[in-house]
């Protein structure tokens, strides 16, 4: 019961953050696809690195 709740509170912790770090990592890609438009594959390629 007291690992469960641990559990629970390492989830709650954990998955806001990694909810966040995505979004700022979704930001900085379209703003550097934005910057760099003619450069697109390398957007994407940035874009599948941060993915994975």
């Amino acid at each position: 019961m007291e690992v469960r709740r641990l559990m629970a509170r390492v989830f709650t912790i954990l998955i806001p953050t990694q909810v966040s770090e995505a979004v700022q990592n979704h930001q900085i890609v379209s703003r550097m696809n934005r910057e760099k438009m003619h450069q697109g594959t390398e957007g994407v390629k940035l874009m599948m690195f941060l993915h994975y």
